[in-house]
């Protein structure tokens, strides 16, 4: 009888080989992202492994693989070009589809996942790989686009990716290296999984939150389109859904450094907010047909309150009111339109000195330099503030609507280009110790001790 036996030395041989090829694997296996969001340090020491596909998401993929031209250079608002080297481009016109539903043709869908699939095998990624997605930083709007790609991932099932905080834009910040070539990229295998349906809302399900309350709906849009006064041409109606919430993507992130803001960085976030919201209020006060009568009693300080003063037709105050611009008393400067109303209605001599000095401003002065409309004894302010808008009502519409626009046509133009860069500078000032200094020196009641940083 035969008996099989077994060579300890070809067993020990297989055993080496087989180890060979576990370590080996375990070499090229993917890196676990640490969460959601990657520094770039991180990318930095990992970017050239074998189990990492950079995406590089963008709206101008032009720029991708170009250089700046010397006169480029020059300017800082030039594009940021180029990226990171072994970066994968992909084209934001490519993340979304439009299709119909129940015959009505929609925009900006959700890929299917064929579409999916198909769009990652084209970009080289794997099941397998580690995916590290980069915006070019430049704004918030660049960051939505990679928060996006973020969310696909995801709910196709793929889990082992992060965004780059900062994207490009802090990347060349640091002085990295950066590539202006095309790849060449191999087309991978990658299989989209069954989508997560508990990360898409239907419309059921926003019916049902709007009805029953039974969600809270957030509005990721500006204020601008939050409240009506913008609309994008894939849209069908102005303003938000009964319920939601605005939480603007551009009070998630440092505009300055393309990185999401952290849990310190709240003032300068509810600075924004705040702007946002008075900008557009002083803006539509300006834009309505029927002139706006506004009655002023107690304080009006700040763009809350000098602010919508400048922005009325009229303007009745009280005897005992008073007006104070008060933003650079706390490190700030004026919002709402301010600096461009005021100087209109008082000269640039007077609002220099209203702006800069801040004094405080009685009823009879605010008349006396044009700055209000009428003073009026205390107890008699709601009562005139009425009649002279009931006077106003028996007026014709179309003659005062007009008349109102061709008065603020050159202002409210005004206005309105400088709002932006309002926004910008209150949002960098609120980030500095001055601004802080500034409040805290109010809400203490004594002189603030500013350094200038």
């Amino acid at each position: 009888m035969k008996t099989n036996r077994i060579d300890i030395r070809s067993l020990f041989m297989m055993l080496l080989a087989l180890l060979a090829w576990a370590l080996g694997s375990a070499a090229q296996a993917a890196p676990r992202v640490p969460g959601p969001l990657v520094d770039t340090a991180w990318l930095a020491a990992r970017q050239t492994e074998a189990g990492i596909a950079i995406i590089d998401v963008r709206d101008d993929p032009a720029n991708f693989d170009r250089q700046l031209t010397d006169k480029e250079k020059a300017d800082p608002k030039s594009p940021i070009v180029g990226h990171i080297p072994g970066a994968r481009l992909l084209d934001w016109k490519l993340v979304r589809e439009t299709r119909e539903v129940d015959g009505v043709k929609l925009d900006k869908m959700v890929l299917t996942a064929d579409a999916f699939e198909k769009l990652m095998r084209q970009l080289g990624v794997g099941n397998d790989q580690a995916v590290v997605i980069v915006s070019n930083g430049k704004d918030s709007n660049s960051v939505t686009m990679a928060t996006r790609v973020y969310w696909m991932l995801k709910y196709y099932g793929h889990d082992n990716m992060a965004l780059l905080d900062g994207g490009l834009k802090k990347w060349l910040a640091e002085s990295r290296p950066v590539a202006f070539d095309k790849p060449a990229i191999a087309p991978s295998q990658f299989t989209a999984g069954k989508p997560r349906s508990e990360l898409l809302a239907s419309l059921a399900d926003v019916e049902k939150a709007v009805s029953a309350k039974s969600a809270q709906l957030i509005d990721g849009r500006t204020a601008d389109y939050y409240v009506g006064q913008n609309m994008t041409s894939d849209v069908k109606g102005k303003g938000h859904l009964p319920g939601a919430r605005m939480l603007a993507h551009k009070d998630l992130v440092d505009e300055k450094t393309g990185t999401f803001l952290s849990k310190g960085e709240d003032l300068p976030q509810y600075i924004r907010v705040a702007t946002s919201y008075l900008q557009l209020v002083a803006a539509g006060l300006m834009r309505l047909n029927p002139p706006v009568v506004s009655a002023v009693h107690g304080f009006a300080a700040g763009g809350g309150g000098m602010g919508l003063v400048c922005s009325s037709d009229f303007v009745v105050a009280a005897e005992s009111a008073k007006f104070l611009a008060g933003a650079t008393r706390v490190a700030m400067v004026p919002d709402a339109g301010v600096s461009v109303t005021l100087t209109q209605l008082v000269g640039l001599r007077r609002a220099t000195e209203i702006l800069m000095l801040n004094p405080v401003i009685t009823a009879p002065e605010a008349k006396a330099m044009g700055l209000i409309t009428r003073v009026v004894p205390d107890d008699r302010l709601n009562d005139e503030a009425l009649a002279l808008a009931r006077e106003l009502a028996l007026g014709a519409p179309a003659a005062l609507a007009n008349t109102k626009r061709l008065l603020w046509s050159g202002i409210g133009q005004g206005v309105e280009a400088v709002m932006p860069e309002e926004n910008h500078t209150q949002a960098v000032l609120s980030g500095m110790a001055d601004a802080r200094e500034g409040l805290t020196a109010v809400i203490e009641k004594r002189a603030p001790r500013f350094v200038g940083k």
